[in-house]
């Protein structure tokens, strides 16, 4: 029998007599609750179906802090049950977050800025400074797997079989309990569980509201803008004020629907 534990940030643990088995759902600062919980990160891993909860809206695959726990503090590699799509994004977003971006954008530095972005990040990529060619790669710390095989996890199998995930010992199937509630499977296709679901409703009527209301809210924004566009005219920053006013024309024209030059009214009309 596997037991099934609520995060209190969303999604699960599953746990056999006490011990870690496999963390379901991944979602940011998801360490904090497994470290205060169990005393560390977990090594298994399994990506729901959708990288963006459908409740909250929250990345389901937030992986890096959980890698970085373990190979930098356990010393060990962690294991990304998940689809192959899921992996090829994963992958570079990873390699991005861990490694950096294979071209580095001069545009993003000052001009009078002196830098050498590629080798200060192949130093830090060395295993052994002495070795430079032997270089950390993101396979030394992840290693992705696909979740439409199996996976053993010691003597535990872990199967998806349609949109159910189910786990296995000595070829029986193993019942989960949950909350005092006993389970066959686990949805694949699953939200993180948290306590306060985003409220759709909610933000349609805000929505709503601000469409009904949305004269007076450009009114205002007019207001804002003219006030930014007087003290800057006092400084005789002509390009600052044309960007100003290209702006401005853009968000009015958004929120209305049509085009209006604010250069040649002392307010707007409707």
């Amino acid at each position: 029998m596997l037991e099934v534990i609520k995060l209190p940030r969303g999604g699960y643990v599953i746990t056999s007599e006490g011990k870690l088995v496999v963390q379901i759902g991944i979602p940011p600062e998801t360490i904090k609750d497994t470290v205060k919980l169990f005393g560390e990160a977990l090594q298994y891993y399994i990506v729901p179906k959708r990288l963006i909860d459908t409740t909250s809206f929250l990345n389901t695959a937030e992986i890096e802090f959980p890698v970085y726990y373990n190979y930098f503090v356990k010393k060990r590699k962690t294991f990304i049950l998940c689809a192959k799509e899921q992996e090829n994004i994963l992958k570079v977003l990873f390699k991005e977050s861990l490694i950096g971006p294979e071209k580095i954008e001069e545009d993003d530095f000052g001009s009078n800025v002196e830098f050498d972005i590629q080798s200060e990040m192949l130093f830090f990529r060395r295993k052994d400074q002495k070795n430079k060619n032997d270089l950390f790669e993101t396979e030394n710390s992840v290693e992705f797997i696909n979740i439409e095989e199996d996976l053993f996890i010691e003597d535990i199998k872990i199967k998806k079989i349609g949109e159910e995930i189910f786990f296995f010992r000595n070829n029986k199937q193993e019942e989960l309990v949950f909350e005092g509630n006993k389970l066959d499977s686990l949805p694949y296709d699953f939200s993180l569980g948290l306590k306060k679901p985003f409220d759709r409703k909610k933000l349609e009527r805000a929505l709503k509201k601000m469409k009904e209301q949305k004269i007076k809210y450009i009114g205002k924004l007019n207001d804002i803008l003219r006030s930014r566009i007087d003290i800057e005219l006092k400084k005789d920053q002509g390009n600052i004020f044309n960007e100003c006013f290209k702006v401005a024309n853009f968000i009015i024209k958004e929120l209305i629907g049509k085009n209006i030059d604010i250069k040649k009214l002392d307010y707007i009309k409707y």
